[in-house]
């Protein structure tokens, strides 16, 4: 079986503001790391996908990792330093056994 190499990639994840007890908390930004795998996509074929606000874009990779997208916020930007890859991420697609992150 093939090994395939195993990448830290770091997700930016903007949070929006909302009101808690009657007080309006301001809107932050995290940083999740997850580890997974970068396939980019270099054949003839064009795949779009949506985002969260419903714009189509064009998918200029995949990361495959088994992390699930469960926190709060939306997830922004992809950042796998060891690979020199900085993209917006498209949309966050969670299957059974893992999750695909289109970017």
């Amino acid at each position: 079986m093939v090994k395939r190499y195993s990448y830290v990639a770091i997700v930016t994840v903007e949070v929006s503001g909302s009101v808690i007890n009657g007080e309006w908390q301001e809107g932050r930004t995290e940083k999740v790391e997850v580890k997974g795998h970068y396939d980019s996509v270099n054949d003839s074929r064009i795949i779009i996908r949506r985002n969260p606000n419903g714009d189509e874009k064009q998918v200029s990779g995949f990361f495959y990792t088994k992390r699930k997208p469960k926190f709060e916020g939306t997830p922004v930007r992809l950042t796998v330093p060891e690979l020199d890859i900085d993209v917006p991420v498209i949309c966050w697609d969670p299957y059974q056994s893992h999750s695909v992150i289109n970017v």
